[in-house]
C-alpha cells in the first residue's frame, strides 16, 4: 500500500524579500555585532539548556540592544500585514515582540527544529510568524549556512513521494530577511568558514511575532519577560 502525498509533504509558504535596511544601517549594524564579539556565548535551545548537538553557534547576552531593538522592529512591523497574506497566517493583533542575535562561524548549525512553542510555555500568548534577517561581511568569507525550510509532516516509509519540494534552501545574502509560519520545521545547515574570523561569521537577526492565545486561561501568571522581548 502507498500513501498518496498531502500539502504537509510540501514545504509551506515563505517570503524572501532583499535590501531590507538601508545599506548604511545594514553595515552599520555588522560593525556593531563584530564590535561585541565578546558579548557573544554558546548558544541555547529553548528550555534555556546548552545542547550542542541541537544548536552550535553563539548568541548576543549582557549587551544592551535597546536602540537596534526599536529600529529593526520599526523595519519589520510594518511588514506583518503584508506576510500575514503572503503566507496565509490567520490575522492576529501582535501581542509581543522578541529577538536574538546569533553568529555561525566554522562548523556551526542547527539542526530541525519549529519556533512555535508547545505545552505550558506560553499560556498567554504564541509565537506564530517567524522572521530571519542576514547580514554578513561582503565578500562572503563563508559557505553553507543556508536555512533550509522541511515540509510539515514527515516522509512515511511508504510514501512515494521523493520529490525536493520537501524541503527548499534559502540562500544566505546580505541585507535579506526571510519570513515564515513559526509551526514551519526548519534548520541552518552547517557553516564553513576557513578563517575563522568572527568578523567573517554568518550573523542574523531572529526575530519572533506573537499572538495572543485564544484559550488563555484567565488569572495565570505570566511567564517573566525576557529583556529582548517587548
Amino acid at each position: 500500500m502507498t500513501l498518496p502525498p498531502s500539502v504537509l509533504d510540501r514545504v509551506g509558504p515563505y517570503v524572501v524579500r532583499d535590501d531590507v535596511l538601508p545599506p548604511a544601517e545594514a553595515q552599520a549594524l555588522l560593525a556593531w555585532a563584530i564590535d561585541h564579539e565578546a558579548n557573544f556565548v554558546s548558544s541555547r535551545v529553548r528550555d534555556g539548556a546548552l545542547r550542542s548537538d541541537v544548536r552550535h553557534s553563539r548568541q548576543l547576552r549582557n549587551v544592551d540592544f535597546t536602540d537596534w531593538r526599536r529600529c529593526l522592529k520599526g523595519h519589520f512591523k510594518p511588514l506583518v500585514a503584508l506576510l500575514i497574506g503572503e503566507l496565509a497566517v490567520t490575522p492576529f493583533e501582535i501581542a509581543g515582540t522578541e529577538m536574538d542575535v546569533a553568529s555561525h562561524n566554522d562548523g556551526d548549525f542547527y539542526r530541525q527544529h519549529i519556533d512555535m512553542r508547545t505545552g505550558p510555555v506560553d499560556l498567554e500568548r504564541r509565537r506564530v510568524l517567524s522572521l530571519v534577517y542576514y547580514f554578513n561581511a561582503e565578500p562572503v568569507a563563508f559557505t553553507g549556512g543556508a536555512l533550509r525550510l522541511h515540509a510539515a509532516a514527515r516522509r512515511h516509509a511508504a510514501s512515494t513521494d521523493l520529490s525536493p519540494a520537501r524541503f527548499v534552501d534559502i540562500a544566505l545574502v546580505h541585507n535579506r530577511l526571510a519570513a515564515f509560519p513559526s509551526w514551519m520545521p526548519h534548520e541552518v545547515l552547517p557553516v564553513h568558514c576557513p578563517s575563522g574570523r568572527f568578523a567573517d561569521s554568518r550573523f542574523s537577526i531572529n526575530c519572533w511575532f506573537y499572538a495572543a492565545v485564544p484559550s488563555a486561561v484567565s488569572g495565570a501568571t505570566p511567564s517573566a519577560m525576557p529583556s529582548n522581548q517587548s
